[in-house]
C-alpha cells in the first residue's frame, strides 16, 4: 500500500485487519468514556469487528474478573440464532477461559470437516 510506513502488514492480511480495527475500537472506547451507553459501546465494537474482518456473526461476552467467570448470555450479538444464544455457555476452565485468562495463545478451529485434496 502506497504511503504506509515500511514494516506494516498488508491491509488484507489478518494483522492488517487488526491494524484497521484498533483505531475504530479506540474511538468506541472514547465515546463510552465520555458518557456513552455501555451496550452502545459493545454494539459499536461488535459492528466494527464484523466490518473489519468480514465475518457475518459474532457476539460480545463480558468477563467478571472478581468472580473469574464469563457472564452469559452474550451482551450483544448479531447473526446468531436465538437457539444458539440460549444454549451459549462458557464453562469454567474451558477454551474461552483459557483464551481469555491463560498465559498462551489458544489455537481453535471451528471447521466441521477436514478438507480433502484432489
Amino acid at each position: 500500500e502506497a504511503g504506509l510506513p515500511t514494516g506494516l502488514p498488508p491491509a488484507g492480511s489478518a494483522a492488517g485487519r487488526e491494524r484497521q480495527i484498533f483505531p475504530l475500537l479506540r474511538t468506541a472506547a472514547l465515546l463510552f468514556a465520555a458518557g456513552g451507553d455501555e451496550e452502545q459501546l459493545y454494539r459499536v465494537s461488535l459492528d466494527t469487528a464484523l466490518m473489519a474482518t468480514g465475518v457475518s456473526a459474532a457476539c460480545v461476552v463480558q468477563y467478571d474478573h472478581d468472580a473469574g467467570r464469563f457472564l452469559c448470555p452474550p451482551t450483544v450479538a448479531t447473526g446468531l440464532s436465538d437457539a444458539f444464544l440460549g444454549a451459549f455457555t462458557c464453562r469454567d476452565g474451558g477454551l474461552a477461559a483459557e483464551a481469555f485468562t491463560g498465559p498462551r495463545y489458544v489455537l481453535s478451529n471451528d471447521a466441521t470437516s477436514t478438507p480433502t485434496t484432489g
